[in-house]
Parts: C-alpha cells; sequence; structure tokens
C-alpha cells in the first residue's frame, strides 16, 4: 500500500514539473520554434493529446502564476491535484474574490474526509454532522 501512495505523491510531482515547464513554454512562445500555432496545438502534435486535453493543461499551467500558494500547497501535500483543479476553474471566474479569499479557501481544502475530526465513539457521518442524510439503500446488482 505504501508502495501506490508513494507512487501517487511521485505523479502529482511530476504533473507540477510537467505544469511548470508548459507554463514556460506558453509564456516564452517556445511552440512557435516547430512552427505550432498555440501551446494546445504543441501538445496535440507532440505530445498526442486530444484537443479538449491539450487546452486543460495550457489552462492549469497558466493557472500556476495567479495561484501560486494554492499549487505550492499541492506540491506540499497540503491539497490534493484534483482539489487544485477545482480552485483554478473557480479563480478563472471569480478572479477577484478568489485573490481576497485564496489562503481560506487552501485552509478549507486541506480539510478532507481523511482529516476531518471525527466522533470517537462512531465513525457514521449520520451521528458526526447534526443535519446529514442516511447512506442511499444500495441499488441490487444483477445475479
Amino acid at each position: 500500500m505504501d508502495e501506490v501512495a508513494a507512487a501517487w505523491g511521485n505523479l502529482t510531482a511530476s504533473r507540477l514539473e510537467f505544469l511548470s515547464e508548459l507554463a514556460a513554454l506558453d509564456r516564452e512562445r517556445g511552440f512557435e520554434y516547430d512552427g505550432h500555432t498555440s501551446t494546445a496545438a504543441f501538445l496535440m502534435h507532440r505530445c498526442g493529446m486530444s484537443a479538449r486535453r491539450a487546452r486543460r493543461e495550457v489552462f492549469l499551467a497558466r493557472s500556476l502564476e495567479r495561484m501560486r500558494l494554492v499549487w505550492s500547497s499541492v506540491g506540499s501535500g497540503r491539497l490534493s491535484f484534483d482539489q487544485a483543479v477545482v480552485l483554478a476553474f473557480a479563480q478563472h471566474r471569480l478572479p477577484d474574490q478568489f485573490g481576497a479569499d485564496e489562503e481560506m479557501l487552501v485552509d478549507a481544502g486541506g480539510l478532507s474526509v481523511g482529516t476531518a475530526p471525527r466522533n470517537s465513539t462512531t465513525s457514521s457521518a449520520s451521528t458526526t454532522l447534526p443535519n446529514a442524510l442516511p447512506p442511499p439503500n444500495p441499488i441490487p446488482l444483477p445475479a
């Protein structure tokens, strides 16, 4: 199990390094060297990405500069990569509000299911959260 968690951490570190390199390529317009019209076009041609995936990676790479606290929190393991992606979309939609609240959002994002305080007598969500809904009935699977 530790090997899987370590591999996941290595994957996250590699993704951050990739985004950092991609941000530099985009900022310096390095994609033009090979005749590409955009960073996304470069990724599609040289890395075999779909257009959608390439645009998403460019979007995330560009967010590195605007969201330094978020991405450094990913690097330190305080936030997950997926949490940072959600915050990147929030920052894109509401840049002024996000800028004012980035620190609070990072603090809130650091409280995940794995780190949230639990009731010592039971781990049932319905007893630790006063207004929680009971778990749904399981869907019967065909035999």
